[in-house]
């Protein structure tokens, strides 16, 4: 009498785990191969509001700050209905080292999901873009929605 044989097969259940640890890692090396490089939020989801600072007549010391959060988003457009001198909203939030070409030509990156158009801060967070190091609070009282682009800036 022939034995038919049983399929699947059955195997070494350590074979099981092995084959099953290789699956996973196969599958998260493909998803490492598609993200995108950049740091931080790049789609065209994404709102990035350039703030400029009062006293800065060249830009110099324009930083960027992105944003998906509807109600920040309607913030920053009722600030840019005002003339420049009348913007009241000035940066606070979180910062965080970035990488190059993240924000403008800044070493560091606002997070997305901590910073707010706030009127009032508190004085230990004011200070100037080209003093940030490491990750701390930023609230340059003296900075303004100057400008805002859907997607990352080139």
């Amino acid at each position: 009498m022939r034995r038919c044989r049983r399929w699947p097969p059955t195997a070494d259940p350590m074979m099981t785990q092995a084959r099953v640890v290789w699956l996973a890692a196969l599958v998260f090396t493909a998803l490492g191969c598609t993200a995108n490089n950049t740091a931080g939020p790049s789609g065209a989801d994404t709102l990035f509001v350039r703030f400029g600072l009062d006293y800065d007549t060249d830009g110099h010391l324009d930083f960027l700050a992105p944003t998906t959060r509807p109600s920040l988003i309607d913030s920053v457009r009722h600030e840019l209905l005002l003339p420049a001198d009348q913007r009241r909203g000035h940066f606070h939030g979180w910062i965080r080292p970035g990488r190059q070409g993240e924000n403008l030509g800044w070493p560091w990156a606002a997070e997305p999901s901590t910073w707010v158009l706030a009127e009032l801060s508190y004085e230990l967070c004011d200070g100037l873009p080209s003093r940030v190091e490491d990750r701390h609070e930023m609230c340059p009282w003296a900075s303004y929605v100057k400008d805002t682009t859907w997607g990352r800036p080139q």
